[in-house]
């Protein structure tokens, strides 16, 4: 009898762990899926980042351009 209860105990652990490890295994390539999209937002990210700074010295570029065409052009009547 004792046999029998101590067996299916260690029977009942190994399924617990068993159960355990499965799940760990779905937890270790849910967080390598995570980790490969936060990846990839991140290069997304930065690449944007540098657009919008090529952006913003090519805006600045044409804005002084243009301000000192405008200041070189005078009106007709001056």
């Amino acid at each position: 009898m004792i046999d029998e209860n101590w067996r299916s105990g260690l029977e009942e652990c190994n399924f617990r762990i068993l159960e355990l490890e499965r799940r760990n295994d779905e937890l270790f390539k849910f967080v390598e899926e995570l980790n490969a999209v936060v990846i990839d937002q991140d290069k997304r990210l930065m690449t944007l980042e540098r657009q919008i700074r090529e952006m913003r010295k090519q805006a600045e570029s044409s804005g002084q351009d243009s301000l000192s065409s405008a200041v070189q052009e005078r009106p007709p009547h001056y």
